[in-house]
This record gives structure tokens, C-alpha cells and sequence, in this order.
């Protein structure tokens, strides 16, 4: 169980209960599984089911089961960029190189190791798979460190599933954010799904059904 505090309504409690839980690993790439019972909603199942690849690409499906009470509601994915660079129309970057606070939001402070050395600059590109009936945008957050938080949500109907996939890929400061969207597709159909990412000379195909099973292919 867990409680979310909201900036304005307060504490809201969370009464999910993990069902199960688990990590494997196939050479360098990694499969993790949890599935969450009463998720915000009383009767509602999130399954969700992450692949990370040897490259750095980490790959969420998270599969929406709405329980009855949830009439109304809005469903969806979420991440949080400390800073927004550029975007499209289900995609958003940031380049990470400092941490921008409220007070000092023309500053920032670089990011740091354990030994305390400047990290190197990455960006970051995260992409939501189209869907109909989606909508992507982002909204800023008002705490001490000014996230933005980028989404990808779609009304639910209580009983009828929804399957959302996120793809979170690092790249270089001399790359095009626009140009690490382009190589990028997902697609969900029949309970399975796949993304497939160009990167440099090599394409990589990663498959996550709801069954558990998954793979991560080179080309």
C-alpha cells in the first residue's frame, strides 16, 4: 500500500496490494513483472511488465484492468523530465545536464556521481505508442525541484482493458531528438507488444506479451 500526496487535495491513499513480482535476465537485457490488485481503484488490476536492454532502452507495457467504480475516470502513463527540451505529438525530451529549482530557475545545478564528478550530459526521449482515443502533453509540477510531467491518457470504461506502452531512451547531446522519434515504433495487438527501435546500424525488436513471456531481437 502506498499514499500519493496531491499539492492541493492532500493525501490520497493508494490501497494496491502486489499480487506478484518478479526479475530475469537474458544475457544483458533484463525483464522485470509486477502485478498490482486495487490499483487507486478498489477492483482494478495494473499489470505491468518492463523490459531494460543492453543499450540503455527501457521498454514499460502496462496493462489496465478498470474495476467497476471506475466510471469517469482517466487512465494513463506518466514521467517526470526535470527540464522539457523538445516534442511531437507522443513524444517529449529533455537534455539532463542540470537540476532546475524554483528559486533559481535560470541556474541549476549539474548532476552528479558518488564521487562527486559532473556526469556527462545525456538527453532523454520518452515515447507513448498511438493509440485511438489517446491524448499526450505534459504539465508542470510545483515543488522544489520543477519536474515536468509527461503523459499519455485515455477516459476508461469500467471492465474494458487498456494497454499503454512507454519507451524511455538515453541518447547522446549531439543527436536530434526528433530524429531519435523517428526510429521509434510500437504497436499492441492480440495481448503482445512490439517496439522496435533503429539505433545507429542496428535495429532492435523488443516483444513483451501479457503471458510473461518476452524477447529482445538484433538485426
Amino acid at each position: 500500500m502506498e499514499d500519493y500526496v496531491h499539492e492541493e487535495v492532500g493525501v490520497l491513499f493508494n490501497p494496491n496490494i502486489v499480487r506478484t513480482a518478479k526479475v530475469v535476465n537474458k544475457g544483458k537485457d533484463s525483464y522485470g513483472e509486477v502485478i498490482l490488485d486495487n490499483h487507486c481503484v478498489d477492483g482494478s488490476t495494473l499489470q505491468r511488465r518492463m523490459v531494460l536492454t543492453a543499450e540503455g532502452i527501457l521498454i514499460l507495457q502496462d496493462h489496465l484492468i478498470p474495476g467497476e467504480d471506475t466510471e469517469g475516470y482517466t487512465a494513463g502513463s506518466i514521467w517526470q523530465l526535470y527540464q522539457m527540451d523538445e516534442r511531437g505529438e507522443n513524444w517529449f525530451s529533455t537534455h539532463g545536464g542540470k537540476k532546475i529549482y524554483r528559486d533559481t530557475p535560470n541556474a541549476g545545478q549539474p548532476w552528479k556521481d558518488a564521487s562527486g564528478n559532473e556526469i556527462e550530459k545525456r538527453q532523454l526521449l520518452v515515447y507513448f505508442e498511438k493509440q485511438p482515443d489517446r491524448s499526450y502533453g505534459f504539465q508542470k509540477q510545483e515543488y522544489t525541484i520543477q519536474p515536468t510531467t509527461v503523459f499519455s491518457k485515455q477516459c476508461v470504461t469500467p471492465f474494458e482493458p487498456l494497454t499503454f506502452v512507454t519507451v524511455i531512451v538515453p541518447y547522446s547531446i549531439k543527436e536530434k531528438a526528433a530524429d531519435i522519434a523517428q526510429s521509434l515504433s510500437a504497436r499492441t495487438q492480440d495481448g503482445c507488444s512490439t517496439v522496435q527501435i533503429k539505433n545507429n546500424k542496428e535495429e532492435i525488436t523488443v516483444q513483451i506479451n501479457m503471458k510473461g513471456s518476452w524477447n529482445v531481437f538484433r538485426k
